[in-house]
């Protein structure tokens, strides 16, 4: 509104100079070029954000690449052992907890292994998956919890709590790299019992399997998955 009324003021004044015959296209092209002018002057701020934005953004990527370098290259022989040991995940923290404030430069170790082509849990809920409701309800103060999610190394703080069974691997600088008795992702086990879940209520329904008794006590159960029976549990004698 208020640039519609400057330019019908401006283009009032160029009619005045102009013979009447010329005034009606006067009048459309003084418009056309006021409303230009207050349009490319309103933008200004936004081109002056974005370039402040811009020069925030090259500062941080800056002081990232400073920070980082060093760093990953004390982290860099943790991670090729990890690689050369071969089978199971990797826990560096997540962002509920010391993982949040544990970092490469200024990238937390649990998001900056993940772009190292290391399989770990902790980067929570980045994704969609199957994974992502249950790997929210991993407790690093429950010890069963870690060979449920397939984690075989650690990568801590020094002063951290461990689970049981850890054994000290090697370490440089910060990072300190542990290794739990597990053979990978796969165990051999017997069911006593089941229960179903679908992609919506995984994380919900096994969530408090996790967390009570039976889990801990090595009392496993099949799932029925999506509407599907549940396989028959292989030592349903024992108490479920």
């Amino acid at each position: 509104m208020a640039a519609a009324a400057v330019a019908r003021v401006l283009a009032l004044g160029f009619t005045r100079l102009r013979p009447r015959a010329a005034r009606p296209l006067l009048l459309r092209r003084s418009a056309a070029l006021c409303t230009a002018a207050i349009l490319v002057a309103l933008s200004v701020p936004a081109v002056q954000e974005v370039g402040a934005y811009t020069a925030r953004n090259a500062g941080d990527i800056s002081l990232q690449r400073s920070e980082a370098v060093p760093a990953a290259a004390e982290l860099a022989p943790l991670l090729a052992r990890i690689k050369a040991g071969g089978g199971g995940r990797t826990y560096a923290g997540n962002p509920n907890n010391w993982g949040a404030s544990f970092d490469v430069g200024l990238v937390p170790v649990y998001k900056y292994i993940e772009s190292q082509d290391i399989d770990e849990v902790g980067f929570t809920l980045r994704t969609a998956s199957l994974m992502s409701q249950p790997e929210f309800h991993f407790d690093q103060y429950q010890p069963a919890d870690f060979p449920a999610f397939g984690i075989r190394w650690l990568i801590y703080p020094p002063g951290q709590p461990l689970p049981p069974g850890y054994r000290y691997v090697m370490h440089r600088g910060p990072y300190w790299l542990y290794e739990l008795p597990a053979d990978g992702y796969v165990s051999v086990v017997d069911t006593v019992g089941t229960l179903r879940a679908n992609r919506t209520d995984v994380g919900p329904v096994t969530a408090g399997y996790l967390a009570g008794p039976m889990f801990a006590q090595h009392r496993e159960l099949t799932v029925g998955w999506a509407g599907a029976p549940a396989p028959a549990p292989t030592a349903p004698g024992r108490r479920a």
